[in-house]
């Protein structure tokens, strides 16, 4: 199940092509949410040259991490150093803070993104293996 409430669209994967983001909600057998995916939805049949279709993984990064919404702040958990890029993205898939980009030592990480304008806003975490993101609302 979908919210449109809560759907993106924006260059996330750097590719000068928009994709998709689609929370779905997926219910265990007594109607209670058993978990949430997030997918980003590319050109699927790589028709303008945009790439794959990317899924939301935890592979890559270890066994053990964590990548949530605290308020305002994102925290981020990585278990080994990593290569990762995040990025905040507004609801009209514009880039509004490059947060970090580059070799994460492994262990905590908070990060404070400066956002002036009240709204909703969706973090992107890229690495390699796949990407994660959430919604940061301010």
């Amino acid at each position: 199940m979908t919210d449109p409430d809560f759907v993106f669209a924006g260059d996330i994967d750097g590719d000068a092509c928009s994709e998709v983001i689609v929370p779905v909600t997926c219910f265990d057998w007594e109607g209670a949410i058993s978990y949430v995916k997030i997918l980003a939805l590319d050109d699927r049949n790589n028709a303008q040259g945009c790439g794959p279709v990317y899924e939301d993984l935890n592979e890559g990064l270890g066994k053990g991490f964590e990548f949530r919404a605290m308020g305002q702040n994102i925290y981020l958990f990585t278990p080994n150093q990593a290569q990762v890029s995040l990025t905040l993205y507004d609801t009209q898939g514009r880039v509004v803070q490059k947060l970090y980009d580059g070799v994460l030592s492994s262990g905590g990480h908070t990060f404070n993104p400066n956002l002036e304008t009240k709204g909703i806003y969706m973090a992107v975490l890229r690495y390699q293996g796949g990407m994660k993101s959430l919604k940061i609302v301010r």
